[in-house]
């Protein structure tokens, strides 16, 4: 197959190969059948997200130390969180990274945090999204802009489809949150200006558990707030 099939091709086959091994066992374990189309309608959603994801990666550039001045602040009384998704393919690990800050432009919390996990770019940063929203949830904030340079997790957020993907499903999480606060919107933004949360989630790989800041800010981001 590797002779005849392009990338794309051998792509869509592992992922409909995938699709069948857990169509058999939700028959095996559960007794549910599930329809062969759907399986191939499963199966080549997750192939094209995962091209569009690695395509939306590879397109990032990297940030210089001075990119972070180029943040704007958001409106009075409304707090920006910036979050971004640092894979270790090798490991099979996800650093996760958030940053939020007042109208003023000051840090009232950070999150850096690290877990095993396929590492598919779009799932990455759908979770890590969550995590953000989580964040803010649980420091009462009501008014939030949501930023982060993945594209597609941006439109997903935005949008009202309705996607049973793991990914699709993580999505809806974030949207379920979101509903719960009073104002919020999300934005994309290109890494430029995301450089903090990015050092944030590089950062996250070395540590052995989740560190939430909210006094004081790491030291792999002090540079870039000079």
């Amino acid at each position: 197959m590797f002779s005849v099939l392009d990338e794309s091709d051998m792509s869509i086959f592992a992922s409909i190969a995938h699709q069948l091994c857990k169509r058999r066992n939700l028959y095996v374990f559960e007794r549910k059948f599930e329809a062969p189309e759907t399986v191939v309608k499963t199966a080549t959603q997750i192939a094209l997200e995962y091209k569009e994801a690695n395509s939306i990666q590879g397109s990032k550039i990297k940030p210089a130390a001075s990119s972070a001045q180029s943040w704007s602040t958001p409106p009075l009384h409304v707090f920006k969180a910036n979050w971004d998704a640092s894979i270790d393919k090798m490991q099979c690990r996800v650093g996760v990274g958030v940053v939020v800050r007042d109208w003023n432009g000051q840090v009232v919390a950070t999150l850096r945090s690290q877990r095993d996990l396929f590492p598919d770019p779009l799932l990455a940063e759908s979770i890590v999204a969550l995590k953000a929203v989580i964040l803010c949830n649980q420091l009462n904030m009501q008014d939030i802009i949501l930023e982060g340079d993945s594209l597609n997790v941006v439109q997903m957020i935005k949008g009202e489809e309705k996607n049973w993907s793991c990914t699709g499903m993580i999505i809806q999480d974030t949207r379920t949150l979101l509903k719960k606060m009073k104002n919020w919107s999300v934005m994309h933004v290109s890494r430029n200006f995301n450089s903090i949360a990015h050092c944030l989630a590089k950062d996250a790989l070395k540590l052995s558990e989740e560190s939430i800041s909210l006094e004081g800010v790491p030291p792999c981001i002090q540079h870039l707030l000079i």
